[in-house]
């Protein structure tokens, strides 16, 4: 549920240029054409993962405490640190 209350609260937020321009697209706007942010939104994986891991603490599920490197800042730091 943590995950689909962060994707529905990106969708809300302004889409990144870089976002638009992978589509080709001038801008996208939350509405009828646009209720989930684009597969190619980097914000996916630092919101995402941050809300699913608050959650996973808060309801007990987790056996760790919150990770030190979070919440992450880009796809980078998922794949170099």
């Amino acid at each position: 549920i943590a995950a689909a209350i962060a994707l529905k609260d990106l969708a809300k937020l302004p889409v990144p240029k870089e976002v638009c321009e992978a589509y080709g697209v001038e801008g996208l706007e939350f509405g009828r054409e646009y209720i989930i942010p684009k597969p190619l939104d980097a914000r996916l994986i630092t919101v995402v993962s941050d809300a699913v891991a608050k959650a996973a603490i808060e309801s007990g599920v987790a056996t760790l405490p919150y990770p030190k490197h979070y919440p992450l800042t880009s796809v980078d730091e998922v794949f170099n640190g």
